[in-house]
């Protein structure tokens, strides 16, 4: 048995009147999928056919749902001009931070040559006190000892 066609007399009756203009609308592939699976698709009691009203009201929940919860074409390039905006806007942000951390880390290496110069010059001043003070210290002693020894 074939399938009836999209404007096959026996395939527009009953709720497909409603989904016969939905399909119009919006893509074929995508709204049969959701009609297959959407509570407000019934069969009614006089026999499987809406009237007007029941299909036109039937026909609008369903435009609002697909609108309400489906993305176009348009809503799709809108996000991907976002993204692309987002991704320049990061990139520029992202250029002046790294920018700004070279510029922190040459501050930093000028000041840890600064300190690694007066470290050095510190050591320099130290060795020099240690062999003032120990050359005293080796004179006092040899005095030290030359007393002592003309004293016995």
């Amino acid at each position: 048995m074939r399938k009836p066609g999209l404007l096959d007399p026996q395939w527009v009756q009953g709720t497909e009147i409603a989904m016969l203009c939905l399909f119009i609308l919006d893509d074929f592939q995508c709204y049969e999928r959701h009609s297959v699976r959407h509570p407000q698709v019934r069969q009614t009691p006089q026999g499987g056919r809406f009237t007007e009203q029941q299909a036109e009201a039937l026909a609008d929940a369903e435009a609002e749902f697909i609108e309400q919860n489906l993305a176009t074409k348009r809503d799709i390039a809108d996000i991907k001009r976002d993204i692309k905006e987002l991704e320049v806007t990061l990139r520029n942000e992202i250029k002046q931070l790294e920018v700004m951390l070279r510029g922190e880390i040459k501050q930093l290496e000028v000041k840890i040559e600064q300190i690694r110069s007066d470290l050095a010059r510190d050591m320099k001043d130290l060795d020099y006190r240690m062999t003032i003070k120990l050359g005293t210290l080796m004179v006092v002693a040899v005095g030290a000892t030359a007393a002592l020894v003309k004293v016995l």
